[in-house]
């Protein structure tokens, strides 16, 4: 699936040169890592505290690893787009606007997730002996990744809500061209469609009869 480059991403500068030892370090600890990340996001983000829901917490553990791996892939190949795991995110994005939920949950999770995820990894580089210039180039690569992936999820959700308004138009209509069909009209008909239209049937309803405008011609009024 083709996924709209996200906007407001800034370009990625020209990476540094990271020992070739780190990537590997920090893909081995990826599961402890995303183990911490969980935890934390659970912890700090309500939306994310539903251990009933095993779907949610599925989606939410896929889309922690898959922004660590994306972060790592980073280092060890800066040429890498991450187009597989961006394409995941927007995926992400479009399921919240699809379920009828903001974003606000999923992009806590990201700052969250990214904060605790930089803790764990930036010691890891730490312990390696890396210079501080390194250190703060890793640091801009965490948060930019982060950005990444949560303009991926912006990018989803706003094509899933406006999917969403041009379907809810539609059927609108649908349902207007319904009410005012000659002859009856199921009951059922009416409040399947209207159901789906975002659109509660009232109870009664006003019948207004308009006069025609003095200047209309006979033939012209219904």
């Amino acid at each position: 699936m083709a996924v709209p480059t996200p906007h407001g991403v800034p370009d990625r500068p020209a990476a540094p040169q990271f020992p070739p030892e780190l990537a590997k370090v920090l893909r081995a600890d990826l599961a402890a890592v995303a183990d911490q990340v969980e935890e934390e996001v659970r912890r700090q983000v309500p939306e994310y505290a539903r251990p009933a829901d095993g779907v949610y917490l599925q989606n939410l553990r896929s889309g922690v690893v898959q922004a660590l791996t994306l972060f790592v892939d980073h280092i060890a190949d800066p040429r890498d787009d991450g187009s597989a795991i961006a394409a995941t995110y927007y995926e992400l994005g479009r399921g919240e606007a699809l379920e009828g939920r903001s974003l606000d949950a999923l992009q806590s999770a990201l700052r969250v997730g990214g904060m605790c995820a930089w803790r764990q990894m930036g010691r890891t580089a730490e312990e390696l002996g890396l210079d501080s210039t390194l250190v703060a180039a890793l640091g801009e690569l965490a948060f930019r990744t982060v950005h990444e992936v949560a303009q991926a999820a912006a990018s989803g959700y706003a094509e899933a809500q406006l999917r969403s308004s041009d379907e809810l138009e539609r059927r609108r209509r649908r349902l207007l061209d319904l009410l005012l069909e000659d002859g009856p009209v199921a009951l059922e008909a009416v409040q399947d469609l209207a159901h789906s239209a975002r659109w509660p049937v009232p109870r009664t309803v006003a019948v207004v009869a308009l006069a025609a405008a003095p200047d209309r011609r006979e033939e012209d009024r219904p």
